[in-house]
């Protein structure tokens, strides 16, 4: 079974940093998530 990143030591959070980008940019959640062709609840377990 493979290790995600965290588990692999190395800090990586991908979630908190599409957080970071979308609000750097100024979208909202589900403005992203409808971008990005998912649904924003599921984009939200993503960001956590």
């Amino acid at each position: 079974m493979s290790k995600g990143p965290k588990e692999e030591g190395r800090g990586v959070d991908l979630g908190a940093f599409i957080r970071q980008q979308r609000e750097r940019a100024n979208i909202s959640l589900r403005k992203l998530a409808d971008r990005a062709g998912i649904s924003n609840p599921y984009l939200s377990q993503i960001e956590r």
